[in-house]
């Protein structure tokens, strides 16, 4: 066995492979400390000063702080190119906000630099309570980021009413993540990046916004080296070489297909925090640095803007296809090896190892076909009719009985679990539709009926409703409690 330990030991090492490429650049911002709530009001007050900010109160959290949204808009009406930038969903995820902060002070300070064809539109602090608190929860314990089916929360909600009025051409959601996290640091690694970012992809999107923001994504990779910050595509999950690793989530819950589904690019930012030091806060500057660098690109390239402009009012025009897809995660489709760069933390040394379970493809593994109106039994018109509000989303009551050729569908089990095969996320939904039938509903369902709604609304209410879904509404507790004895759900389909 020993002998065995060591072969293997060599074959991984014979993978590896040194790189000469320094770490880190200098910090070029030291002393920088994360800004409190009351910071943030201070410089929101004085931005407010020039006539070209607007700062406007979204929100109250439950204990009284305000989510604010500054406009900073230099063009007037000529300024057609629509941007969201925002921070802070996880309050102890500092970077993102920091470098939204000292934009908005750059840009008060230099106008300038804000091209008049530019509508910016910043949240720096979605979360005041986490932050306050240095938590990434909010002040209900909820995760702001995991929020975006519900809408449970009124940071979340004001995000989404901002989306739907502002209706941006680019999002983009500024996280951090763990660069010294344990699995990498058993090994004797630090993760690589410094920075992070990926774009939206759930598979019922405009496959042109994908292949838009994937070229936005790689872009600036160049740049980005060149300014000496290390940057790639996001990547998460274990440490390789048996760890599988992947692109973002594609599933619905997240800012970054939330806010996909108003039909703009749609991206999220991460950048890696050693939380294990014990300041954890000491290279912030540098952090914030690489913000700066990506931020600044959606506001300065115009390489594809014009073409962009184009491809998000496409699909914002398009209507969804004749299938749903209801299940469908990352995967590989052919055999292959990726290397992935880490930095060994006893020397600093950056080296490239072999990691087996890179997952680079989207895979669905199944579709359904597309509905052509939803029903809600009166029994659950009260949740899911607020839900539909929240998304801003319009229905029908039924003010008499109804009967419909419709399609159940019945919750077979909830897998509460991780799924180790496909490395799925725990309250997955199975279910099975049953045939099409003669249904009747009582006076006070609801009915939302796609053919009637514009391209976009047909969307998100199929994304929201559809019963079929793996991880739909009925994974949250709030909606599992609208399910039938017999386990038949809510929502019946209608062909």
């Amino acid at each position: 066995m020993v002998n065995k330990r060591l072969s293997l030991l060599g074959l991984f090492l014979a993978f590896a492979t040194a790189c000469s490429a320094a770490v880190d650049p200098p910090n070029p911002y030291p002393g920088l400390r994360p800004a409190s709530y009351e910071e943030m009001l201070e410089t929101l007050r004085k931005a407010d000063e020039h006539e070209f900010v607007t700062v406007s109160e979204e929100a109250k959290t439950t204990t009284g702080r305000s989510v604010l949204l500054v406009r900073l808009n230099r063009g007037g009406e000529k300024a057609q190119w629509r941007l969201l930038f925002f921070g802070a969903q996880h309050g102890d995820e500092h970077a993102g906000k920091d470098a939204l902060l000292k934009m908005i002070r750059d840009i008060t300070a230099s106008p300038e630099r804000l091209p008049e064809d530019v509508d910016l539109y910043i949240v720096p602090m979605v979360n005041p309570d986490g932050c306050a608190a240095d938590r990434r929860r909010n002040a209900d314990g909820v995760d702001l980021n995991r929020d975006h089916i519900e809408l449970s929360q009124p940071e979340t909600q004001a995000l989404h009413r901002i989306a739907r009025r502002v209706m941006p051409h680019v999002s983009v959601d500024c996280h951090e993540f763990g660069r010294d996290s344990s699995d990498y640091a058993a090994r004797g690694w630090d993760e690589w990046p410094l920075i992070m970012m990926d774009t939206a992809n759930h598979p019922l999107f405009a496959p042109a916004l994908y292949e838009a923001g994937l070229r936005w994504v790689n872009d600036a990779k160049g740049p980005m080296a060149e300014a000496g910050f290390n940057y790639c595509r996001y990547i998460v999950g274990d440490a390789p070489p048996d760890g599988e690793v992947r692109h973002s989530t594609v599933d619905m819950d997240d800012a970054r297909n939330g806010l996909g589904a108003y039909g703009g690019l749609s991206f999220i930012i991460e950048s890696g925090q050693k939380r294990g030091q014990p300041d954890a806060q000491a290279d912030l500057g540098l952090r914030v640095a690489a913000y700066e660098k990506l931020l600044w690109r959606f506001i300065e390239v115009r390489t594809h803007r014009d073409s962009d402009m184009v491809t998000v009012a496409a699909a914002r025009q398009r209507p969804p296809g004749p299938v749903v897809p209801i299940n469908y995660f990352w995967g590989r489709t052919a055999p292959g090896l990726e290397m992935i760069k880490v930095v060994e933390t006893a020397t600093s040394n950056i080296i490239e190892v072999p990691a087996y379970n890179y997952m680079d493809t989207r895979v669905i593994k199944k579709s359904v076909p597309a509905a052509s109106a939803y029903i809600v039994d009166a029994s659950a018109a009260g949740p899911i009719g607020d839900l539909l509000g929240r998304h801003g989303l319009p229905f029908e009551v039924t003010s008499t009985p109804l009967v419909a050729e419709a399609e159940r569908v019945r919750l077979v089990r909830l897998e509460d679990s991780e799924d180790p095969v496909y490395e799925r996320y725990a309250n997955r939904l199975i279910v099975e539709r049953q045939k099409p039938s003669s249904c009747a509903f009582a006076a006070g369902s609801l009915r939302v009926d796609l053919g009637s709604l514009p391209p976009l609304d047909r969307l998100r209410a199929t994304l929201l409703l559809e019963p079929c879904r793996m991880y739909g509404l009925y994974q949250y507790a709030a909606f599992r409690s609208t399910v039938g004895p017999d386990g038949v759900l809510p929502v019946a389909r209608v062909r």
